[in-house]
């Protein structure tokens, strides 16, 4: 154990997922308000004004049950989105929508761009599959190995990349997402893209995929409104789909999956285009200068930073002598949460993710950092 922290320190074990300041609290013995949480990457901002005012004033309807098919949600996505209101689907967070679509789809073989988020695998193997994954290309930016894709698609009838790519941060250009798309299709098999972070990116309309999928009937795009409108308690997610299987999703998909004020709270966030404005311009700004700070404190202590394009940045350690668990470990003694992606496929025991939140909260973190590669 660390020094100062053999009093509340407890076994440390990777996390699936990073965001569990409940537990790190309690390990902690602090309240869940004194956790400095950069390990999931959530918009600093915190929700919008107008969604926190119509949660406000709808209150009183929690006595009645939510709209089973979220229609209203449903429309104001599909305005967002500049999609057919009839090929969107929501649900409970991006999660639930991951795993409806291999329910649905029950892919015998699934081909997962590695490394990325772990939902992808968890459920193709609940949903009986099996997984393959095929790493993305880490000297030329983690950019997808179109040869090493081909040579893996025997017997694949799905396969899944995440753009922005979680954990590493980095964005293909929306030519490389239609060139695995192709493909994909002349394998007969299904494409999934997860664009739960392309909110973040600047010009999102010249990276995503989304307006192909009426044109394509082998492709999904999945994403999410717990990141960039910051309301992961309430849990929203969508996907959009060819219409026959948006329409099997939905039948899939639990009764009143998606609670009122998620819905209610979720319209008003897709209303309020001051609060993204502001959001891309924030995160543009903090982004370049925590990357400044960290890339100087790398150069001193063997710390590479990958470049990013969302709101959160990886961190290769290999050459600093620390371990991703023991630099969590100690930053846990300063109740600050990173989080350890030594679990992530392709991804060693040296690499943290960050997530870029307010200037005091991004300067508290590299002061921290100073501390620990300074001992």
């Amino acid at each position: 154990m660390e020094s100062g922290c053999e009093s509340v320190m407890v076994d440390y074990c990777i996390p699936l997922h990073g965001g569990n300041v409940h537990r790190a609290a309690r390990a902690r013995r602090v309240d869940v308000e004194k956790v400095l949480d950069f390990s999931a990457n959530i918009n600093p901002l915190g929700p919008s004004p107008l969604a926190t005012e119509a949660i406000r004033s709808n209150l009183h309807m929690i006595r009645h049950y939510p709209d089973p098919d979220c229609t209203e949600l449903r429309e104001e996505l599909a305005r967002y989105l500049q999609a057919d209101a009839v090929s969107v689907i929501v649900g409970n967070g991006g999660a639930e929508i991951i795993q409806m679509l291999a329910y649905v789809l029950r892919p015998q073989k699934a081909l997962i761009l590695s490394p990325t988020f772990s939902e992808y695998g968890r459920a193709v193997a609940c949903a009986g599959g099996t997984v393959v994954r095929v790493p993305l290309r880490r000297d030329d930016g983690y950019s997808i190995d179109y040869d090493m894709v081909r040579a893996n698609m025997d017997g694949v009838d799905m396969v899944w990349v995440c753009n922005p790519n979680n954990p590493t941060g980095t964005l293909l250009p929306r030519k490389s997402i239609l060139k695995l798309a192709d493909i994909v299709a002349r394998c007969g098999a299904a494409l999934v893209v997860d664009e739960a972070f392309i909110d973040f990116v600047a010009d999102s309309e010249e990276y995503s995929v989304r307006d192909e999928v009426q044109e394509r009937r082998n492709l999904v795009v999945i994403g999410s409104l717990t990141k960039f409108f910051a309301i992961p308690g309430l849990r929203v997610g969508y996907a959009i789909a060819p219409e026959d299987l948006a329409d099997r999703l939905r039948r899939q998909a639990p009764s009143w999956n998606v609670n009122f004020l998620a819905q209610v709270a979720a319209v008003a966030s897709l209303q309020d285009t001051e609060y993204m404005g502001s959001t891309r311009k924030f995160i543009a700004r903090e982004r370049s200068w925590l990357v400044r700070e960290l890339e100087k404190l790398g150069a001193e202590v063997g710390v590479k930073v990958i470049p990013p394009s969302a709101n959160f940045i990886l961190l290769d350690m290999s050459e600093s002598g620390l371990s991703s668990a023991k630099l969590c470990r100690r930053l846990s003694c300063s109740n600050i949460l990173v989080r350890d992606c030594s679990n992530f496929p392709f991804l060693s025991e040296n690499h943290v993710r960050i997530a870029v939140r307010s200037r005091p909260e991004n300067e508290r973190l590299l002061e921290a950092l100073r501390e620990v590669f300074g001992e």
